[in-house]
């Protein structure tokens, strides 16, 4: 009889170790309605900027932490929160060259946390490049930390690269001029080769030009500061509960750039919560009945960086991926317009046929 409960608590340990392992590997918990554990990391109010960081607690911190230490972000602490989720999604290797993280799996993910700007960190072979594309960042955790501060200027401020990289970089990109005169005298240097060969870069060796550098310099850091400025007002803020993304909606809507026309490939109501883009030429307008809503973004141009010494090495590629949009429900929404820099209406999605087949123009 001994034996007999002896075999049979062992049973019944082993199995109890086993589904243990089995929860635990659960990492994050999933929630009823398909979103992951958000983990808040800091959190300064409803109206500061977002930004969602896919790694663990540990590097989380650490990357955090290292932001917090650079200016202009030091001096405007308040401005930003942090949020982590436990997990590893699926990238790609782009062109063999960069990983890139824009999916459909890391925006519904995304959603799980507020979430303005998403840096998924992996690790790659040093030699395999960083990128930053809408308002995604892909990391390699082999290159410094740095690389955060350099795909960051991309996404938030549509800073372009300040190292010799092609001849094409974002269009409204302030940081490399044509002449000195433009920086306004808040230039530490005036040195020649910014993206192009024939422009001008503020600053000898930058934040965006290599990432030996934990400088942005004076004039880039004015570029950054303006859209703080844009995102956050700091008169009466007062610190409320973070938004619960599992009581939100938003319009998940999957296009492509294609000869400057934006086509609609597929439009979908998902749980959770909207990015809030800020940054481009290219801009989306929601209509409500009573409203419209309007932000930028840039579908144009990824961008992949990796160290070169005291350079960095890199390429500017016109994209031909497909994006994504992940845009609010909003009371009496009707529909989104896209426009590309001319103001021209280059997209458009009736909002009524999303959840059945989206109506495309």
């Amino acid at each position: 009889m001994k034996k007999e409960l002896l075999i049979i608590s062992t049973v019944f340990l082993a199995a109890a170790i086993v589904f243990s392992a089995i929860l635990s590997s659960k990492t994050p918990y999933e929630s009823p309605s398909g979103l992951k554990e958000c983990r808040n990391l800091i959190y300064n109010g409803a109206d500061s900027i977002n930004i969602l960081l896919f790694a663990d607690k540990k590097t989380a911190e650490k990357y955090s932490d290292y932001f917090y230490t650079i200016e202009p972000f030091a001096n405007n602490k308040d401005a930003f929160n942090f949020y982590y989720i436990d997990y590893s999604p699926e990238c790609k290797i782009y062109r063999e060259k960069a990983i890139l993280c824009n999916s459909e799996e890391v925006l519904k993910l995304a959603a799980s946390c507020p979430n303005d700007y998403i840096a998924v960190l992996r690790k790659e072979p040093s030699t395999i490049r960083s990128s930053a594309f809408m308002n995604i960042m892909s990391l390699n955790y082999n290159h410094p930390k740095s690389v955060f501060l350099h795909e960051f200027g991309h996404v938030f401020a549509n800073l372009a690269d300040e190292y010799i990289t092609s001849r094409s970089f974002p269009r409204g990109s302030e940081n490399c001029v044509v002449d000195c005169g433009k920086f306004n005298g808040l230039n530490d240097d005036c040195e020649k080769g910014c993206t192009r060969g024939d422009y001008f870069r503020s600053i000898n060796n930058g934040i965006m030009r290599t990432l030996s550098s934990e400088d942005y310099g004076n004039f880039d850091e004015s570029l950054i500061q303006k859209k703080i400025n844009t995102y956050v007002s700091f008169t009466g803020k007062a610190i409320t509960e973070p938004r619960v993304c599992e009581e939100q909606e938003y319009y998940l809507i999957k296009a492509v750039l294609k000869d400057g026309n934006v086509e609609i490939l597929d439009a979908s109501i998902e749980p959770g919560c909207a990015s809030n883009y800020n940054s481009g030429d290219y801009s989306y307008t929601i209509i409500t009945q009573d409203s419209k809503l309007t932000k930028n973004f840039n579908p144009e141009f990824i961008f992949t960086d990796e160290p070169d010494g005291i350079q960095m090495c890199g390429g500017v590629y016109e994209s031909d991926e497909v994006f994504y949009l992940a845009v609010p429900v909003l009371d009496g929404s009707r529909a989104i317009e896209i426009e590309d820099p001319s103001g021209k209406i280059v997209g458009k999605l009736n909002f009524d046929d999303v959840g059945n087949r989206p109506c495309i123009k």
